[in-house]
């Protein structure tokens, strides 16, 4: 079975299904983990990495996480006292014997594409023109496809 666990709170975890949309995750447990709905949220695991699903919320989560990973909440912050952008990460787990030292050391990290994880690379390093768009159907093809449509609709049983 695929899941994740999700530490949250007053030492609390809920299991999760990983087989979803990134952005159905993260509403899923920003209700069950009972997050305001105006608060930002994201995912780290017990040593301070950041997953950046936020930065991936057509992706399907499971490309993502690993099987039976144990993941802390976070809530994400905007620095807006520097003029560098710089998001803060605030663990919601109440914990001292996980949440410690260089657990917020690594939540402090500015962000940058190698600082993400591997599974996340490619997105930073895929560019828009590397995406190759759709050529458009030929009236010749058209034709073929229309034609064997009608062959079919023709054809006895």
């Amino acid at each position: 079975m695929v899941y994740i666990t999700v530490r949250y709170g007053e030492r609390e975890q809920e299991i999760f299904n990983p087989n979803c949309r990134t952005k159905a995750l993260l509403s899923s447990i920003k209700r069950r983990c009972q997050c305001a709905t105006d608060v930002e949220i994201e995912l780290s695991d017990e040593s301070g990495n950041v997953k950046n699903m936020r930065l991936a919320l057509n992706r399907y989560a499971s490309e993502i996480l690993t099987e039976r990973e144990t993941l802390v909440l976070l809530r994400v912050q905007k620095n807006k006292s520097e003029n560098d952008g710089t998001t803060l990460y605030i663990p919601l787990l109440n914990d001292n014997e996980a949440i410690t030292k260089e657990f917020l050391a690594k939540l402090t990290i500015p962000f940058s594409p190698s600082s993400r994880p591997p599974s996340q690379q490619k997105l930073v390093q895929q560019k828009s023109e590397d995406i190759p768009t759709p050529r458009p159907v030929r009236e010749k093809t058209r034709e073929k496809i229309k034609s064997g449509r009608d062959r079919r609709k023709q054809k006895p049983k």
